[in-house]
C-alpha cells in the first residue's frame, strides 16, 4: 500500500488547524474538547457530491487539505449513539424541533500531513444501474477510479454551545 501513496506535508493545512483551534478555544473556552485519531482503512467522504469524475474527495475550500466535515462527524456519532443507545448523548444532539447542545467542526489532518491514494470502483452491471436493461453476465465492468485518504491523523473538536439554554443541562 505504501508504495501507492502520496505523502503530503502541506503549510497551509497546518497553518488552518492552528487558525482552527485557536477560534475554537477562543470561542468555546472551557466548552470544547479535542481528540485525534488515524484511520484505519480508506476513507472518502462526500462521494455523492456533483463532480467531473463522478466522485469526488472532500477537501477544506480554502486549505486544500483533505477534511471530514462536521457534519459528517455529526453524523457519525448520532449513528454510534443510536446503535448504543446512549440516551445523554442522544438528547445533547438534539432533534427535528430543538437545536443540539453540540457544535462538532471539521476534522482536519494533524500538522497538514495526509496521503492520498488511488482506489477502484467496478461496476459489473452498468446498464443495470442506470435503468437500460437487466443485470447480465455479458454486460462489461468499467472500472472508475478515485482518490481516497490512507493513514493520516486528524484532529476532531467538539464543543457545547454554552448560548444554548439547555446545554448545561446535557
Amino acid at each position: 500500500l505504501s508504495s501507492l501513496c502520496r505523502h503530503y506535508d502541506s503549510s497551509a493545512g497546518k497553518a488552518a488547524l492552528v487558525r482552527q483551534r485557536e477560534a475554537i478555544l477562543h470561542t468555546y473556552s472551557g466548552f470544547c474538547r479535542s481528540l485525534c485519531g488515524t484511520q484505519r482503512g480508506r476513507l472518502l467522504v462526500d462521494a455523492g457530491r456533483a463532480h467531473p469524475l463522478a466522485t469526488s474527495l472532500s477537501f477544506h475550500p480554502v486549505w486544500g487539505v483533505p477534511r471530514i466535515a462536521g457534519s459528517a462527524v455529526k453524523g457519525a456519532v448520532l449513528s454510534l449513539a443510536r446503535a448504543e443507545k446512549a440516551e445523554r448523548v442522544l438528547r445533547a444532539m438534539g432533534s427535528k424541533t430543538l437545536a443540539s447542545d453540540l457544535v462538532f467542526f471539521d476534522a482536519l489532518p494533524v500538522d497538514g500531513k495526509f496521503e492520498l491514494a488511488l482506489d477502484v470502483l467496478t461496476p459489473h452491471y452498468g446498464d443495470y444501474y442506470q435503468k437500460k436493461g437487466p443485470p447480465s453476465e455479458r454486460l462489461s465492468p468499467k472500472p472508475h477510479t478515485f482518490l481516497t485518504v490512507v493513514q493520516t491523523k486528524f484532529e476532531f473538536w467538539v464543543a457545547i454551545d454554552p448560548e444554548h439554554p439547555d446545554a448545561m443541562q446535557a
